[in-house]
């Protein structure tokens, strides 16, 4: 047996041993921290906004 049929016979096994009512709410809970994580939402209509009012205010006129 090579080292890549050991792995997807052990990854088998893990998936196996997963609840799925769990399974879903760690997925939930992942998401959830990842959205926390970030830190600037660039392109909200407020920042499309300024930067448009920005970039007209440095046009010639």
């Amino acid at each position: 047996m090579d080292d890549s049929e050991l792995h997807r016979r052990e990854q088998a096994k893990r998936e196996a041993a997963w609840d799925p009512a769990e399974r879903w709410r760690v997925v939930q809970q992942t998401i959830t921290w990842a959205e926390q994580q970030a830190t600037a939402r660039r392109n909200t209509p407020a920042e499309c906004k300024r930067l448009e009012r920005q970039k007209l205010a440095s046009l010639p006129e």
